[in-house]
């Protein structure tokens, strides 16, 4: 058999990844109904989760040298474990790997980074976005704790998500939407006024920029809006 010579690229590529990246432990997996969104309870050793204060990222392995960024919400830190949600309806490297993923396979990441975004103190919060947002306002949910007031609209794809959503996230006060054209604008856009909210805006990008613009045009400033966009 020849020996395989990698491109200089791959090379440096492969090193990399043999250097950083860690392992954890894929522990259960639950899937929604229709069966594409998923939670993937994970146990992640090598991560420190006492000191989090904000929404974090975990770069996960999904395949040869790629990865993908999912939100670690429900997190435990004394045992260091989290549940990942997924949204795997969409075809791509990430969607298919979590839909291939087990109870006791291995997970390989690089570990986590911030989002740049955490809950804003004796302010209203209001979450706006898409269900690939729903782990990312987990998480801030988490972090604001009990006492926060948390208001705001999901757009899911099908309209047996809503009871779902409410059941297995009942602390997560947002109003499930039906996936039509408009309906987080029209929602938005009826939204009453109020100057102590603080805007969470999570989901696809165009539909975020789309979502801070309305804001803009409401009279909101800058720092009352924070934005977190998503390519799928």
């Amino acid at each position: 058999m020849g020996t395989i010579v990698l491109p200089q690229e791959e090379k440096k590529a492969s090193f990399w990844a043999r250097t950083l990246t860690r392992k954890g432990k894929v522990l259960a997996v639950r899937s929604w109904q229709p069966d594409h969104f998923l939670e993937i309870d994970v146990h992640l050793p090598g991560l420190n989760m006492h000191n989090w204060t904000d929404a974090q990222h975990i770069k996960c392995r999904v395949g040869s040298f790629a990865y993908r960024d999912y939100t670690p919400a429900g997190w435990d830190a004394d045992t260091s474990t989290c549940t990942l949600f997924i949204d795997a309806g969409h075809n791509g490297v990430g969607s298919a790997w979590a839909r291939s993923v087990k109870a006791g396979d291995t997970l390989y990441y690089l570990g986590a980074a911030s989002s740049h975004q955490q809950p804003a103190a004796n302010k209203r919060h209001v979450f706006v976005g898409d269900q690939s947002a729903i782990g990312h306002f987990a998480a801030l949910q988490q972090l604001a704790g009990p006492q926060a007031v948390i208001e705001g609209a999901v757009v899911l794809d099908h309209e047996g998500y809503g009871g779902q959503l409410k059941a297995f996230l009942p602390r997560l006060t947002v109003q499930p939407l039906q996936k039509s054209d408009g309906s987080l604008e029209h929602w938005l856009r009826a939204f009453p006024y109020h100057e102590q909210s603080v805007f969470y805006l999570v989901g696809n990008t165009a539909m975020v920029v789309a979502l801070r613009k309305i804001l803009k045009q409401q009279g909101y400033k800058g720092q009352q809006i924070k934005a977190q966009g998503f390519w799928r």
